[in-house]
This record gives C-alpha cells, sequence and structure tokens, in this order.
C-alpha cells in the first residue's frame, strides 16, 4: 500500500496564514507584501485572500467579516458558482473569522519560507512548459534565479520604522486585536500597571510574571483573574506546582469576598454572605491541577478544547500558575503536515 505524501505547508497551514490575514492587523502590516493569495492550493483560498489582501492595500485597514461576507456574496452572484463552491466558500470564510490562532508566532515565523516554496513550485511549471516549447533555457534560469531569491529583500526582522509611521499609529493600533479597545481588561487592583498598559491587557497579549519565590507572584495573577471576574470574563487557572486546586480555589474565594483565609476556613457568617454576592457567576471560574512535568502546553489546550465541546465554556483569562513546571513538547509547527 502506497504511504501517503506529507508536506509541512499543507491546507491546515494555509488555513492558519489565511485566519490571520483576516484577523491580525500587526501580520499584514508585516508580510502583505510577500502574501500571494495564488500561494494557496485551494481555489477558494485563493478567492479569500484576494478579497482580503485588496481591501488592506486600497485602505490600509483589515476587512471586516460583515463587509468580507458582503462581498464574497458579490463574487459568487458575479461568477455565478454553483452550490458546491459557493458552500465551500462560505465555510471557509466562516472558518477564517473563528479558527484558534494562538499560535501566531510560529506561523509568522515560517511565513516567509512558505512563499518562498509555493513561488518556487509555481515557477517550475512555468520553466516545464518553455522547456517543453524548446524556449529560452536563459528564459527559464532567469525565473529560477528569481523564484529562489523571493523574501531575500523582506525586512521582517528590521521591525516598524516609528518616525515615517508617527501619525498612523493611533489608528494602526485601533486596527491591531491586540491593541482592540473593546477587548481589554481593566486591572483597577494595580493603577500603575493599568495606566501603563493603556487600559489593561489586550486580546492575546500574553504575560511573564517573573521573581523569586514568595514575592506575590500567584496572588497577583489571582488578583488580576479576580479583576476579570468582576468584568464578566471567565478565567481558567492551570496550577503545575506546590498547590492543589482545592488551596487555589481557597484561595481564591478569599479574595474574591474580600476576607481571610481563616475568616473563610471558620465559615464566618461575613464569608457566607460575601460569597453569596458571586453565586450568580457559576461559570466565571475553573481550576484545575497538573501535576509537575505531566501536562504540555498541547495538553492545556486540548483541556480547554474539551471544556468548550462539553460544557460551551471558554475563557477570556488563562492563568498558568508555575509554567517552567509543563512538560517540554515540539513546537507546534512540526503538526503542519497534510495527506496529500
Amino acid at each position: 500500500m502506497t504511504q501517503p505524501v506529507t508536506y509541512k505547508y499543507g491546507a491546515d497551514f494555509q488555513m492558519k496564514i489565511l485566519a490571520m490575514i483576516a484577523r491580525d492587523t500587526g501580520f499584514v502590516r508585516q508580510y502583505h507584501t510577500i502574501l500571494d493569495p495564488l500561494h494557496f492550493q485551494y481555489a477558494p483560498m485563493q478567492i479569500l485572500a484576494q478579497i482580503i489582501l485588496d481591501n488592506f492595500k486600497s485602505f490600509g485597514v483589515l476587512i471586516s467579516s460583515t463587509t468580507a461576507e458582503a462581498k464574497v456574496d458579490e463574487y459568487i452572484m458575479h461568477y455565478r458558482l454553483d452550490d458546491g463552491f459557493r458552500a465551500t466558500l462560505k465555510s471557509l470564510l466562516s472558518s477564517a473569522y473563528t479558527i484558534d490562532i494562538s499560535d501566531r508566532l510560529a506561523v509568522a515565523d515560517n511565513v516567509v519560507a512558505f512563499s518562498k516554496v509555493q513561488a518556487i513550485k509555481g515557477t517550475m511549471v512555468e520553466v516545464f512548459k518553455i522547456l517543453e516549447a524548446d524556449g529560452s533555457l536563459e528564459e527559464a534560469e532567469r525565473l529560477m534565479m528569481r523564484a529562489s531569491s523571493f523574501g531575500h529583500d523582506h525586512d521582517e526582522d528590521m521591525g516598524i520604522n516609528v518616525v515615517p509611521n508617527m501619525l498612523d499609529l493611533p489608528q494602526l493600533f485601533k486596527n491591531d486585536q491586540t491593541y482592540a479597545t473593546g477587548s481589554r481588561i481593566s486591572i483597577n487592583s494595580f493603577p500603575t500597571l493599568h495606566k501603563m498598559l493603556g487600559g489593561g491587557p489586550g486580546r492575546g497579549q500574553v504575560f511573564a510574571v517573573i521573581g523569586k519565590p514568595g514575592v506575590g507572584k500567584s496572588t497577583l495573577m489571582r488578583t488580576f483573574a479576580r479583576d476579570a471576574m468582576n468584568l464578566g470574563v471567565p478565567v481558567a487557572h492551570y496550577t503545575i506546582a506546590d498547590l492543589s486546586a482545592t488551596e487555589v480555589a481557597m484561595r481564591y474565594a478569599a479574595l474574591m469576598a474580600q476576607v481571610t483565609v481563616e475568616e473563610l476556613l471558620n465559615d464566618t457568617p461575613n464569608y457566607r454572605a460575601r460569597a453569596s454576592t458571586w453565586l450568580h457567576l457559576r461559570d466565571i471560574l475553573k481550576v484545575k491541577e497538573f501535576r509537575p512535568q505531566s501536562v504540555t502546553v498541547e495538553g492545556i489546550r486540548s483541556h480547554l478544547t474539551e471544556l468548550k465541546a462539553t460544557l460551551g465554556w471558554t475563557p477570556g483569562v488563562i492563568v498558568v500558575d508555575y509554567p517552567a513546571k509543563l512538560k517540554w513538547s515540539l513546537p507546534r509547527e512540526t503538526q503542519w503536515t497534510n495527506e496529500a
């Protein structure tokens, strides 16, 4: 039996890129010069990429999902697409705005190599046609050299040239999903930090709290999580070190009720009265315990997926206490293989 052929930059990886050009302004701003819709494997992906990138090149901002849907409908009507192709296009559009892109950094690290591979593949077809027609060998060599150098002039590691863009920065930040005003979490317990972050953490941002044992890292994270819960944002807390899930839950309960742990343990009337004010938010906090070196990042991701699938529950804040105790795993990019 013939073994299936695998390739690194298959449909899963390409779908990640499509989702990122639909939702991540920073990514598009950095890589739009090398993102070619023809680099996508399937025609529906090429069409969606063209629609999204054309809007960015024309207006300098990402297209909204509503506008993208309207433009797709226009495309379908103009070209009189059949029902099957229409359904595929609509499904891909929906996925582009919903699939997980938390591994955006790994995608970005590979996008130049992906574009170069696709450029070479396309050029090889052109070269084959030239050679089959007894065409110019020099022309074939020129095409291959151009494809091989694809992306070499891309300044992906040069960063943003700030001064020429200073007047555009306010609009750029508004369009960047990590700075979207509506998705920021106020951390009123730490006013200085709140101010420094421009109104709290934004969607998709990751923070590491580093310090010596006993300085209050876990307390800071729980307090931040409590501020999020006060805003109605669900929190998932993973404990991977000294504290059990019960101990973490107890400390959260004391913090949320604004009482001492001693009052909680004594089950005082004051604790019961204050705790009762939280009872209407039944699914605001879930605490999960893992033994040190027993779970990978993918294990945590799987647990979050299970929570969503079985309970319909998705956190807005994820706390991982003692991430250094996670079990090592291979980079996510090694999983981007598909059967051909």
